[in-house]
């Protein structure tokens, strides 16, 4: 069993959300990785059959899925980033409804509804009314859904969103136990969803795929690339900056990989080492440390100030004011009388 990806793009108009992805995916856990606009949910909407792709095709096990059709929404279990539901629907009402819709058994789907419940903490929910969940309760229950049928293809975009450090790890476990034989692949931007029971991961930028391996792979082909430090809280907008414009490419040294930056002192932070001299772990984050609470109001009112709407609402607020004074000003002269005296 694999899904092939030949070619997939998606143009909306001049904007190419999705272009040239070439994959094969196998059995296992797959982690989608990428930055909030890269093409994740794009390429997942794609490989769900909902968005019909600009170019090239998908194949399940060597065919098209647009000629599989309902054969392949039957292997299929699908969580996009929002699911719809009726709004006087139960958690159980809702999770009955989509068995049904999928053509499972009324008795296979109770027993799986139960386990999903379980699983994912809802046993409790279960009676409510789906719309006075939270956001996170009713993302568990897209999770139940999109796992009721016990798909061989199951694609989940940012499942762990509304659960918990133990739900997290829980669900993870599942995961793993669930994937064998199956093809699961799982979007996300937090790393420690997939890092330890993805099979590989996929790296998604600007809308291509840039590289895929295994995790160890991945930090491999990185390594002494980048560094991670400690700074002050009053040195953080300084390094948010030059990030800001590393990633707009003004400030990536010619041949270079890595950004160098100024740490307290002028000591250049380099890949590698930390400004202490010593090694670095292989990582990309920058621990702020308190300075005590008046620097961080200092420089919170600083960053407020600077803030083009900060002064847009203050040139508001005086033209208010000047409003107002002059209609006091109207009010007044309109009780003077033609002698000079007022009326008042």
């Amino acid at each position: 069993m694999e899904l092939e990806i030949r070619g997939l793009g998606k143009r909306y108009g001049k904007k190419t959300a999705v272009s040239g992805v070439e994959l094969t995916i196998t059995p296992g856990v797959w982690g989608l990785i990428g930055a909030n606009g890269a093409g994740k949910t794009t390429l997942m909407r794609m490989l769900a059959g909902i968005l019909a792709p600009s170019a090239g095709r998908v194949l399940y096990d060597g065919v098209d899925i647009r000629d599989l059709g309902e054969a392949y929404r039957d292997a299929l279990g699908y969580l996009p980033q929002s699911f719809g539901f009726y709004p006087e629907f139960t958690v159980t009402d809702y999770l009955e409804y989509i068995a049904a819709l999928k053509g499972v058994g009324r008795r296979e789907g109770r027993e799986r509804m139960e386990a999903l419940l379980e699983l994912l903490g809802l046993a409790e929910v279960r009676k409510k009314k789906i719309k006075k969940l939270s956001g996170g309760m009713q993302r568990r229950v897209g999770i139940a859904q999109a796992m009721l049928n016990d798909p061989d293809v199951l694609i989940l975009d940012e499942p762990t969103g509304g659960l918990d450090p133990g739900e997290r790890v829980r669900f993870r476990n599942y995961l793993a136990e669930f994937a064998q034989g199956r093809i699961v692949l799982i979007s996300t931007h937090i790393v420690s969803d997939v890092e330890y029971i993805a099979a590989q991961n996929v790296i998604m930028k600007e809308g291509r795929l840039i590289c895929s391996g295994k995790t160890e792979e991945l930090l491999g082909a990185v390594a002494g690339k980048v560094f991670t430090a400690a700074i002050g809280q009053d040195e953080l907008p300084r390094y948010e900056k030059a990030l800001h414009r590393e990633h707009e490419g003004r400030a990536r040294r010619p041949g270079r990989s890595a950004l160098y930056l100024r740490g307290p002192g002028d000591t250049r932070l380099a890949p590698g080492r930390a400004a202490a001299g010593g090694p670095v772990p292989l990582a990309v984050q920058a621990r702020a440390r308190r300075r005590g609470g008046e620097t961080m109001l200092r420089a919170e009112l600083k960053r407020i100030l600077k803030t083009r709407s900060t002064w847009c609402l203050a040139a508001i607020a005086l033209l208010i004011c000047l409003s107002s004074a002059l209609s006091t000003v109207r009010q007044v002269v309109k009780y003077i009388d033609h002698d000079g005296h007022t009326e008042i």
